[in-house]
């Protein structure tokens, strides 16, 4: 029997995050140091690399040595820039009034809303409503 009064409905979703499985949903990019890189170096480094060998018969093959060869010359001679989390920026204007306001703020929000839900239960909620 099913029952079709009750709303409650189960909801399965699976989510892939930039063709990720989820895991790893927080990776870092790494970004290449292009200001100042040493490029005579990674020009050299790229010419003693070794780029044929027999074993390679597939283009498929040939390629994925070219991509680890430049990306591993790349990693030696360029090198990488750090990205992770920002410094806190300062804010010079920010002040203790200002934090106290915004804790004001944000409490008699809370008030308003839990007055807001009472509104309609009494006349004396709603003048208390109307008076905050």
């Amino acid at each position: 029997m099913i029952d079709i009064v009750s709303d409650h409905n189960m909801l399965v979703l699976e989510c892939k995050l930039n063709g990720r499985d989820g895991r790893n949903a927080k990776v870092k990019r790494k970004k290449w140091r292009l200001k100042d890189a040493g490029w005579e170096n990674f020009q050299m480094d790229l010419s003693e690399r070794r780029w044929e060998d027999e074993s390679l018969t597939g283009v498929d093959e040939l390629n994925d040595r070219f991509v680890e060869n430049v990306k591993n010359a790349a990693a030696s001679q360029i090198g990488y820039v750090r990205t992770g989390a920002r410094k806190h920026r300062s804010r010079p204007w920010w002040n203790d009034e200002i934090r106290d306001a915004r804790k004001e703020r944000k409490r008699l929000n809370r008030v308003c809303r839990h007055l807001r839900k009472r509104r309609h239960e009494s006349e004396e909620a709603e003048s208390e409503y109307l008076n905050a």
